[in-house]
């Protein structure tokens, strides 16, 4: 199985868990970005990117009844690009900060 489709398919279980009535809190995106980096080999990139996904979205507040942004999709998005990104760039030090930008921008877009 490839990376982005075991990546897809990791962040539509986690939708499909965040708009369910379990609330088990797994479709957090840091847990989401730490499940994306084992599924491609590096925990510790997807956690981190993850955790800053989570940061992001730490001060939003649900307002008279307004649906909930899909933040699992995002984190496992945000996690997936900048692991794979990185690893095809050769985890330079100077690229690295500007693919965590480009990664969670395009992840809030997702």
């Amino acid at each position: 199985m490839t990376s982005i489709l075991a990546a897809s398919i990791l962040g539509g279980l986690l939708a499909v868990e965040h708009r369910s009535s379990l609330g088990l809190m797994v479709s957090q995106p840091i847990v989401g970005g730490l499940l994306a980096g084992v599924l491609l080999g590096a925990p510790l990139q997807g956690f981190v990117a993850g955790a800053f996904f989570q940061i992001l979205f730490l001060g939003y507040v649900r307002l008279r009844g307004e649906r909930s942004p899909d933040l699992p999709s995002g984190g496992v998005a945000a996690a997936a690009l900048y692991i794979l990104v990185s690893r095809d760039s050769g985890g330079a030090r100077p690229v690295d900060g500007d693919i965590t930008l480009w990664s969670m921008l395009i992840a809030i877009l997702v």
